[in-house]
């Protein structure tokens, strides 16, 4: 599966649209019923939606063609909101802290099926390269197997993931580096240096510079210690599609699009919520 796009939540948090891909050109796909306090989650697998209800949907691919994914008499999400791969979604029940992963199995006869498929988790991480989870106390980390309640500790306390098509990245508590997965139990190899936050997608590896390099963004070369400035908007919050990086500005002001060289950004949207990157 693939992101192709962008959506976005708008500022008042009552409907979502979808960037068809050029100049300033978004279509407006509605939102879940007459929903309000949107926040939207989305990776290879499709769309999806909590909303004030509360309630999760997913978003059918036709505007305004929301469908509830919530389990009748079920809990919608925790703190830990909806979680993405290629193959499904994702949920962490409970409160803030921690709480049980649920996947989401699709329908059957008596509607939408969720699994367990581990115990208390402080948060999780997803992408096509498949779902890590982080232990509420000590914080080691583990990458779920395919089998419920079966997964293998790949590393200890971090501070955070970024999830790739075929590849994890971490940075430990003091985000003094970045750092690849090597495939087999707790290796890492190091390949950048300091950050203040990384973001993965089909077009490859992010990062943000801490404050004293002025947030700018580095992508990586794919080889370690080689990254390229590429800019972007102050503080962004970005959305890694197969073809680009998007940044939204800290304050939401404002939505941009690499252009694929250099520093150039274009400027496609306006003040906006929240971005996610999507199929």
């Amino acid at each position: 599966m693939s992101t192709t796009t962008i959506c976005a939540v708008a500022p008042d948090r009552t409907k979502v649209f979808r960037y068809d891909g050029f100049g300033s050109s978004w279509t407006n796909i509605g939102g879940p019923g007459s929903q309000s306090h949107i926040q939207i989650g989305g990776g290879g697998w499709g769309l999806a939606a909590t909303a004030y209800g509360p309630g999760e949907y997913s978003y059918s691919g036709e505007p305004g063609e929301w469908e509830s994914i919530t389990p009748t008499g079920g809990p919608a999400s925790g703190p830990g909101g909806l979680v993405f791969t290629d193959d499904t979604v994702y949920k962490v029940l409970g409160t803030v802290g921690g709480g049980d992963i649920y996947q989401f199995d699709g329908f059957d006869g008596s509607g939408p099926s969720w699994s367990w498929i581990r115990g208390t988790s402080r948060q999780a991480w997803g992408g096509g390269w498949g779902l890590v989870a982080q232990d509420p106390q000590p914080w080691d980390s583990h990458s779920y197997t395919g089998n419920p309640g079966d997964w293998d500790r790949i590393s200890g306390d971090c501070y955070t993931f970024a999830i790739g098509p075929d590849a994890v990245y971490k940075m430990p508590n003091d985000k003094s580096a970045v750092y690849q997965y090597d495939g087999f139990g707790d290796s890492w190899t190091p390949i950048g240096g300091p950050a203040s936050d990384i973001d993965s997608g089909g077009w490859g590896l992010v990062a943000t510079a801490p404050p004293e390099g002025n947030f700018d963004l580095y992508a990586y070369t794919g080889n370690p210690e080689v990254w390229r400035l590429i800019g972007g908007p102050r503080n962004a919050f970005l959305a890694i599609t197969d073809d680009t990086v998007y940044g939204m500005e800290f304050d939401g002001s404002a939505v941009y699009r690499y252009d694929g060289k250099g520093t150039s950004w274009t400027r496609i949207s306006g003040p906006v919520h929240q971005i996610v990157a999507t199929s």
